[in-house]
């Protein structure tokens, strides 16, 4: 049985960009490196990366522990996620819970992020999407009490 999700691992561009991002910006704090070194072709198979490739991975964890692997690989593959739309099967975004999202939004402006629109709002509370350095699309959420999840079933839309 699953308990929990355990971390999100996501390919980079540029690590040191988004470490200076992630870090400086965003206020995760770095808590290890996993070198090359460690990029056998058992290993790389085993992830799912073409042979012969090699990574350079940062573990970072949020104010709260949530955990977030950066992958910087040697060599990339294409075509990047990143350029497909929104809604390609496999396009995620990361959600973030944060205690005032307006208060965020101003700050992440003073760092030239753009945002694809101003924080909305719905019974959820007040929403708003964005892209980190590698075009990654980011979330903040601000909740104005715990969310479970379960009652959302009287505001869900059938799609046939």
């Amino acid at each position: 049985m699953i308990k929990r999700i355990d971390h999100i691992g996501i390919a980079v561009r540029n690590l040191e960009e988004s470490l200076a991002f992630y870090c400086g910006v965003l206020g995760f704090r770095q808590d290890g490196e996993i070198s090359s070194a460690a990029s056998d072709p058992d290993e790389l198979n085993a992830m799912g990366v073409t042979a012969g490739n090699a990574y350079r991975c940062v573990v970072l964890k949020t104010p709260q522990d949530g955990v977030l692997e950066m992958f910087d690989f040697q060599t990339n593959s294409t075509p990047n996620v990143v350029d497909l739309p929104a809604n390609s099967i496999g396009k995620l975004h990361l959600a973030f819970t944060v205690d005032d999202i307006y208060a965020e939004v101003e700050k992440l402006k003073e760092h030239g992020i753009h945002f694809y629109d101003n924080p909305r709002e719905d019974f959820m509370g007040p929403w708003v999407y964005f892209q980190d350095p590698n075009g990654i699309i980011l979330e903040f959420v601000q909740r104005p009490v715990p969310v479970s999840y379960t009652h959302l079933r009287a505001h869900e839309t059938v799609l046939d």
